[in-house]
This record gives C-alpha cells, sequence and structure tokens, in this order.
C-alpha cells in the first residue's frame, strides 16, 4: 500500500504511518465521491473504519519480525552448511 511521501520510510513506526495516510486519503477521495452522489455510504463508512484501525502498527511488526527469522534461518542454514 506504499506511496510516495514526504519522509523516508526507515521504520515500522512510519511505514505504519505512511499506511495510515494512505488510508486517510483514500477515505477523503471516498467521502468526496459521497458528497457528489458516486459512491455509498457503506463504501465511505468501510473507508473511514479502515483508517481507525489500531493494528497497523502491530501488522507491520509483525511482518518485520518474520523478515528478520526468515534472514536468521538462512543464516542458520548456511551456518550448518559449513559444518
Amino acid at each position: 500500500m506504499h506511496t510516495t511521501t514526504p519522509f523516508p520510510i526507515t521504520t515500522t513506526l512510519r511505514r505504519a504511518f505512511a499506511d495510515h495516510l494512505n488510508l486517510v486519503s483514500a477515505a477523503m477521495f471516498t467521502i468526496h465521491k459521497h458528497d457528489a452522489g458516486l459512491a455509498f455510504a457503506v463504501e465511505e463508512a468501510e473507508r473511514i473504519r479502515a483508517c481507525l484501525s489500531p493494528a497497523l502498527t502491530l501488522q507491520h511488526a509483525v511482518e518485520d519480525a518474520r523478515r528478520v527469522l526468515r534472514r536468521l534461518e538462512e543464516e542458520l542454514g548456511r551456518v550448518q552448511a559449513d559444518e
């Protein structure tokens, strides 16, 4: 979900924040469409609720942990192969 941001994405928290900004942007666009009669209230509500999810930071932390685990497993595999 990452788009260009005015700041570097260097941490899990920043990545989660960038995702949040993208969700807010999508919600604002849907609100505008709804007000113009081009979107349903249900779609608007779903987009707004998506912005309010506190799970994004946890989701990214889990992704980072899985990435680190994969790297550790790869390195362990290399070390064991060398033994």
